[in-house]
């Protein structure tokens, strides 16, 4: 039976080459997220108003 290793140490995540391994998020991926969460927030702050303004 194998050893499941859970967690990093630090020597794993600070060493210089560990870091090729280690993925990240583009700019792109970033961008678009943000945009879609801006979009959703758009759709949604009329209708927060309204029910607020209606509760006045």
């Amino acid at each position: 039976m194998s050893k499941l290793k859970f967690g990093f140490t630090l020597a794993e995540v600070f060493h210089p080459a560990e870091q090729s391994k280690r993925t990240a998020f583009t700019l792109a991926e970033v961008l678009i997220t943000l945009g879609i969460i801006g979009i959703v927030a758009a759709l949604t702050m009329p209708s927060l108003i309204a029910n607020y303004k209606r509760q006045i």
